[in-house]
């Protein structure tokens, strides 16, 4: 684990992370977020990542550091953009391709991937890479529809959370779970599940 640690409102009060720019004291809840930079004092922790990450503590996930991604989200959207104009037109997706805003300010703050034991997963940065590139590789899609899924984590036997890309789709930003189903392979795929955002599936995550 990382050796910055968890930090509550107030200095060490329950709640959230960040509220002040002051240095916090540790607050006994280690790993799982993204150390600040050196100049500590311009690290704000969005507040909805923060009650996210405690959640998922709280829940019985723990979170397998991963070494930082290179280029930061900036590298992390490229190489998603690069892996879905193997497959779709590349003008297409550099006009439609987004990471939801909520979504960047989580994949910010944490510090790898998050797991419950032989249970479920929220991924991070790389593995969210590796799983997405394992799906379109698995199915192919070409052609229309021109939606672009990620997966963002998983759960249980067979059940993906994948979130849609595509700025201009209805399903921008949502969390769907799917089971033994991928909208590459259905086109009249039916989520067990919908989400509007990152958030509202990690106020209680499997």
């Amino acid at each position: 684990m990382r050796p910055w640690v968890l930090f509550f409102l107030g200095g060490g009060g329950a709640g959230g992370v960040g509220r002040n720019n002051n240095p916090p004291a540790a607050a006994g809840v280690g790993g799982g977020v993204r150390a600040p930079p050196a100049a500590f004092p311009a690290f704000i922790m969005n507040e909805k990542a923060a009650e996210a990450i405690i959640t998922l503590f709280k829940s019985g996930y723990t979170c397998d550091p991963d070494p930082p991604y290179p280029g930061g989200l900036q590298g992390f959207e490229q190489d998603l953009k690069q892996m879905f104009s193997q497959y779709f037109d590349p003008a297409h997706v550099e006009a439609e391709f987004a990471l939801p805003t909520d979504f960047q300010e989580f994949l910010l703050a944490i510090d790898g991937s998050f797991y419950k034991r032989n249970w479920a997963s929220v991924f991070a940065m790389e593995s969210i890479l590796s799983n997405t590139k394992y799906q379109l590789k698995l199915w192919e899609p070409e052609g229309e529809p021109h939606l672009m899924w990620i997966e963002v984590g998983n759960w249980s036997d067979k059940h993906q959370l994948i979130m849609c890309v595509n700025r201009s789709d209805a399903y921008f930003g949502k969390v769907l779970d799917l089971h033994d189903d991928h909208p590459y392979c259905n086109e009249n795929f039916d989520p067990d599940e919908e989400w509007p955002g990152i958030y509202s599936y990690l106020e209680c995550p499997n």
